[in-house]
């Protein structure tokens, strides 16, 4: 509690004192690369791996304000210069940088940590009194990932398999869809989440799907995603991994998923599709899945839906999950078959 102590007495001395200036979290120079919810003028809400808060700022400083339901790992970005940001699960102003050039610095803040640890409210900026905020530079080149998490990046500092998840050991920043996306040089959205499936998740729980979820913004609440303020030209779905940790019914996954791709191109009526497999370690469960999702695609008799296969390899990360290299190896995989789909 100190730590925030110190952290609310700053503010409080810095605005008394005019020599800081308050940024609503609607101000125009703010670009949201993901889904949140703006619908409240006081306040930005979000919850998914790979959300990102973007502006330039002036100055030599700059603050952010944001309420947490849990502690939450973030990428902060400023003029391309990584650190990672731990949260608290309080309401809380935290310094993301100090004594910088007084010149104009791109900034990114990134979620890293997944949708279970609960919302996260952004309240907007705090920059020197002097300075000003500026519009971002956004990419044409857009990128949309549904996954289970693979996507999110769980257990992707885990030191073996057999190491259990911690918070501290996911990163989505960089999972194989952020590392792509970066790549290519196009904005990356991240719909995902640990141990959803597309017809049913891990451990055969049927209320846990991407079709039952996938207009959601944030947790506990009744606003849903407006698809016509974001049209992605590319949209990859990674599934199937949780629906086979248990017995599945093949013909129904198969119709279920085509339901699905349908549904996302009625919402984005010219992305190309990927149906991704994998990565797995072989065996007979992981070839059904290939199997399946390679039916899919191809009985599904709709344009500019394509099959793609990750290598298979056995997972090094936490609870069997890919590791660091081991998503820069997907990363590698898929970056060179986008490239030649969408000739980026």
């Amino acid at each position: 509690m100190k730590y925030v102590f110190y952290i609310y007495f700053l503010f409080s001395f810095l605005q008394l004192s005019g020599q800081a200036k308050f940024i609503p979290p609607h101000s125009r120079d703010i670009a949201f690369i993901g889904r949140f919810d703006i619908s409240d003028p006081g306040k930005v809400t979000f919850m998914y791996s790979g959300c990102r808060i973007r502006t330039v700022f002036g100055g030599t400083s700059i603050h952010i304000f944001l309420k947490e339901q849990a502690s939450n790992y973030y990428t902060i970005l400023i003029d391309n210069q990584k650190t990672i940001l731990k949260t608290n699960a309080v309401d809380s102003m935290y310094s993301l940088a100090e004594n910088l050039t007084d010149t104009k610095h791109q900034i990114d803040i990134v979620r890293n940590t997944e949708w279970s640890t609960g919302n996260t409210v952004f309240k907007g900026f705090e920059i020197n009194k002097t300075a000003s905020l500026y519009p971002p530079i956004i990419q044409e080149r857009k990128i949309e990932f549904i996954g289970n998490s693979y996507t999110c990046g769980y257990g992707i500092y885990g030191k073996n398999h057999d190491e259990h998840f911690s918070y501290d050991t996911e990163d989505n920043y960089i999972s194989y869809g952020a590392i792509t996306s970066r790549t290519l040089q196009a904005e990356y959205t991240a719909v995902c989440r640990s141990g959803i499936g597309m017809l049913q998740g891990y451990g055969g729980t049927g209320n846990f799907t991407q079709p039952l979820l996938y207009e959601e913004i944030s947790q506990n609440s009744k606003v849903k995603w407006n698809y016509a303020s974001y049209q992605p030209q590319l949209v990859v779905i990674e599934l199937g991994t949780n629906d086979i940790s248990v017995d599945v019914d093949s013909e129904k996954f198969i119709t279920t998923y085509q339901q699905f791709i349908k549904r996302v191109r009625g919402y984005y009526p010219k992305a190309k599709i990927i149906c991704a497999a994998g990565p797995n370690p072989g065996g007979d469960k992981w070839l059904l899945m290939q199997r399946m999702i390679h039916k899919v695609v191809a009985t599904i008799n709709l344009g500019d839906v394509y099959y793609f296969e990750f290598s298979n390899f056995i997972p090094n990360g936490s609870d069997w999950h890919p590791n660091v290299l081991e998503h820069q190896k997907m990363a590698k995989e898929l970056t060179s078959y986008i490239k030649n789909l969408m000739q980026w």
